[in-house]
C-alpha cells in the first residue's frame, strides 16, 4: 500500500505512539483489502464507548483529533444508576447492555481532551453536521 510521506512518518512515530499504532492498524486494514492508497477522511462519527485500554493506546501522546469526530449515543452509566438504579454492566436496557462508569468517564475524558463533538446523535446531520460534495466521511452506524 503506497503510503505518502506524512503517512509514513505517522507509521514510523514521529506523530507518537497512539498515532504510530492507528497507522498500522489501518495500513494493516488497507492491505487487507487491497487498498492502493489512504485517502483524506472529512469526518468521521463514532462510539463513545468502545474498550478504554484501546481508546488510551490509540490516543497515547495525541493532542488533538486530525479531522472532525462526533459521538454516536451512548448509554450514561451514571444517569442510569442515578435515575433508575441500575448498575450492573450485566444488566440490559432495550437489549443493550450498558458501559461499566468508570470506563465511561475515562473514554469522555480523553474524548472530550482530544476535541470530540459530543453530538450524541445516530444522524449528524441532523444537528448540522452536513458533508459537501467530495467529502469522505466514516459515520457508523448511520
Amino acid at each position: 500500500m503506497l503510503l505518502s510521506d506524512e503517512e509514513q512518518r505517522m507509521l514510523d512515530g514521529e506523530y507518537g505512539p497512539g498515532t504510530q499504532r492507528a497507522m498500522a492498524f489501518l495500513k494493516t486494514l488497507g492491505e487487507a483489502l487491497e487498498a492502493e492508497k489512504m485517502v483524506r477522511v472529512t469526518s468521521t462519527h463514532i462510539l463513545p464507548d468502545m474498550p478504554t485500554e484501546y481508546l488510551e493506546q490509540m490516543t497515547e501522546g495525541v493532542a488533538a483529533m486530525r479531522t472532525m469526530v462526533s459521538l454516536m449515543p451512548c448509554f450514561d452509566p451514571q444517569y442510569w444508576r442515578e435515575q433508575y438504579g441500575i448498575v450492573s454492566t450485566e444488566e440490559l436496557i432495550g437489549g443493550v447492555g450498558l458501559t461499566d462508569e468508570k470506563d465511561y468517564a475515562t473514554n469522555m475524558a480523553i474524548l472530550n481532551k482530544l476535541g470530540v463533538i459530543p453530538t450524541f446523535t445516530c444522524t449528524p446531520y441532523t444537528v448540522g453536521i452536513v458533508p459537501r460534495r467530495n467529502d469522505t466521511v466514516i459515520w457508523s452506524g448511520t
